[in-house]
């Protein structure tokens, strides 16, 4: 119930223009403000149908207008851009971090049961035992930190490892 009430606050904005609950000001609590400002900063780096992904520099940008014109909270936007900072690849290592975390087999197994393929059809299809196929799924869950096929697929999705 904590966790549903913090999300329920994840589109407020400080100056009550946002939705959902109208709250403002007090009302939002600091985990809920760096809740906003963390979803908002996603939002601005991920495509949409009708604009391509702001630049990380570009989001950072935006954010600390919308906290000067008193829709996010200056530390919460600070917070955000810094762990944002902290969190990027640095040049050169994205691709290397990526390969690293899961094996050439382990990503084509995570291929086949991304498109919902059983073990059985994802072993026929790269001509390994089906009990080889659930060894790569239960490391694919441990390295990626999931619990189901689904969650495994989304993440792998959200960090570029499938497509």
């Amino acid at each position: 119930a904590q966790d549903a009430t913090l999300a329920s606050f994840v589109y407020e904005r400080l100056d009550g223009s946002g939705y959902f609950r109208k709250a403002r000001g007090e009302a939002i609590g600091m985990q809920e403000r760096v809740l906003a400002v963390a979803a908002a900063y996603t939002a601005m780096c991920s495509p949409r149908p009708w604009r391509p992904p702001h630049g990380e520099a570009a989001a950072g940008t935006l954010l600390v207008a919308q906290a000067g014109a008193g829709r996010f909270d200056r530390q919460a936007v600070a917070a955000v851009l810094e762990a944002a900072r902290a969190m990027a690849p640095k040049r050169g290592q994205g691709r290397e971090v990526r390969d690293a975390l899961l094996s050439a087999r382990e990503i084509e197994v995570l291929r086949h049961i991304s498109l919902g393929e059983t073990s059985r059809e994802a072993a026929r299809a790269m001509k390994i035992s089906p009990a080889s196929v659930r060894t790569h799924v239960d490391n694919i869950f441990q390295k990626l930190d999931a619990g189901s096929r689904p969650a495994a697929t989304l993440k792998a999705l959200s960090r570029g490892l499938i497509s």
